[in-house]
Parts: structure tokens; C-alpha cells; sequence
């Protein structure tokens, strides 16, 4: 297998002048030929798989946190109970972990979508594009993938 310096790398697939490697941990698990390729698109997604899920337990997480917090703060007004530290800050993990949910779920970013006969796959190309190559990702895709 040939590594040419022209090859365009991320940490979760390379292409070269023979195809997809995908990459686990910096190491080659899968090569995908670019004869196996039907199509390829590069366009804005979500970067979440099952973004749908993390959305609902994100409204889930901070609707329990109001919840929470709004009990917290009626018994500290009317009550003479003392206020536990915890009390305080469960409502706020809960609320931390809805908002980054929701951050999560509706983050979108530049994708690589391409189809095999047998599956589709999705990889983000953030750091092609940061390196300024997304020019040499599509012209490279577009020579070899027919």
C-alpha cells in the first residue's frame, strides 16, 4: 500500500491513490476501494447519529432541572429547613448536561457522506478543511470516484 504525501488524512479516514482507508486509533480497519464507491457528497449534517435522542433527553434533563431547582427554591423561601450544598447542585449538573445535550445534538458541521453497495458512512472533514484541502478532497474524489 502506497502513502504518498498527497494523501488526504484525518484521524478517522485517509484517502489515497487506491482508496478509503478507515482508521480506528491511527490504524487501518477497513479499505473501501473507490470502485466500491456509488456516491459521495460533501455537505452540512448533524454530527450526531441519533440526534433526535440526544434532543429529547437534553429538553428531558432541563426540564428536570427546572423542575428540581424551582422545589430547591420554594422550600429555601418558605421553609425554615437548612439548604443541603447537594440540593443546589444537582439541579445544576442536571442543567449543564441538557445544555451540552442540546449543543450536541444540533451541532452541524462539513460531512463526507459515501455509499457502498452494502452501507452508508458519514466522517466530518473539519480538519481537511482547516488545512485548507478541501479543494484536493473533491478534486481527488471526483477523478476516482465514478
Amino acid at each position: 500500500m502506497e502513502n504518498t504525501d498527497k494523501s488526504i488524512a484525518t484521524n478517522y479516514f485517509r484517502l489515497s491513490n487506491e482508496g478509503i482507508h478507515l482508521l480506528r486509533n491511527k490504524f487501518e480497519y477497513k479499505f473501501i476501494s473507490y470502485d466500491q464507491i456509488k456516491m459521495y457528497e460533501i455537505k452540512r449534517g448533524k454530527v450526531a447519529k441519533n440526534w433526535l435522542v440526544i434532543l429529547i433527553l437534553g429538553i428531558a434533563f432541563i426540564i428536570g432541572a427546572y423542575y428540581f431547582g424551582e422545589g430547591i427554591i420554594l422550600s429555601f423561601l418558605y421553609d425554615s429547613n437548612p439548604l443541603y450544598i447537594e440540593a443546589i447542585i444537582a439541579p445544576t449538573i442536571f442543567l449543564i448536561i441538557g445544555i451540552y445535550m442540546l449543543y450536541m445534538s444540533l451541532k452541524k458541521e462539513l460531512l463526507l457522506y459515501f455509499k457502498t453497495a452494502a452501507k452508508s458512512y458519514k466522517f466530518s472533514v473539519r480538519q481537511i478543511k482547516q488545512e485548507n484541502r478541501l479543494g484536493d478532497l473533491n478534486q481527488l474524489l471526483n477523478m476516482k470516484v465514478r
